[in-house]
């Protein structure tokens, strides 16, 4: 199977399907099981807020690269199905699959309201 027949399949495996399988590289971001230790309290928390900030981090720099992304969290509801597409052990935990490519648009501006709108009180 080539790269464009398995980012098809797994595209396939999430509602965003549709441009999902165009994107020319998808990033699967895995959390190995077998590094959580029982004796550390809330040691899953730390691992998954160290794949959520280093998820960010490539986010940023592929932006900086002049790179479209997305952080598809959907996708997780297939988990089995995607680590069965890869040949991921299931001591691997799917964390999120990451989209990138060249947007198909320029000048993409963001309706969201600036931060200072949102922000009751700094601290």
């Amino acid at each position: 199977m080539n790269n464009k027949e398995l980012i098809k399949k797994v595209a396939s495996l999430t509602v965003y399907h549709n441009w999902v399988e165009t994107a020319p590289c998808l990033i699967a971001v895995f959390l190995d099981t077998k590094a959580l230790d029982d004796k550390v309290p809330s040691i899953y928390l730390k691992h998954a807020q160290s794949i959520g900030a280093a998820i960010q981090n490539m986010l940023l720099a592929a932006h900086g690269l002049g790179l479209g992304t997305c952080w598809i969290g959907e996708i997780l509801k297939n988990e089995d199905k995607v680590r069965e597409l890869l040949a991921i052990s299931d001591e691997l935990q799917l964390m999120a699959v990451i989209s990138v490519g060249y947007s198909s648009r320029s000048n993409l501006k963001s309706n969201r309201r600036d931060i200072s709108e949102d922000i009751i009180s700094w601290l």
